[in-house]
């Protein structure tokens, strides 16, 4: 079985820090510009989610064929994020008021910060470093 590409692994694992960084240097040159990235920032998580939850996919397919891992663990990491992401759903909907931000919006953070890609991703760099 062929093993994932070295700039898929890398492009996945460092797109979000270039998007931020894209949009801090965008905003520093254009401040005239905040309020519009402000109002588009909804969007923007949204959107970042869906590409996170998009990513995700393949390299748990990538990560069960390798056999790197067993499914077992997988599992229980899956289980693990679900429960961590639930609980920091639950203290943030307490916390922050529904006039503020939308449930929807909430819970897209809160996937967001989760560190799911890159704990996938982990056994895939170290048996990639070592083998390859």
């Amino acid at each position: 079985m062929g093993r994932l590409p070295a700039w898929v692994m890398i492009s996945v694992s460092v797109a979000p820090l270039l998007v931020v960084g894209d949009a801090a240097l965008w905003l520093v040159v254009q401040p005239d510009q905040i309020p519009a990235f402000i109002k588009f920032l909804p969007k923007l998580v949204y959107i970042l989610a869906a590409l996170k939850l998009v990513a995700i996919f393949p390299v748990v397919i990538r990560l069960v064929r390798s056999d790197l891992v067993p499914v077992i663990l997988v599992k229980r990491w899956i289980g693990c994020c679900a429960v961590a992401g639930f609980a920091l759903f639950a203290i943030a909907s307490c916390a922050i008021p529904s006039s503020a931000y939308s449930r929807g919006a909430i819970a897209a953070q809160v996937f967001l910060l989760l560190p799911l890609v890159r704990i996938a991703l982990a056994p895939l760099f170290v048996h990639r470093g070592r083998h390859g």
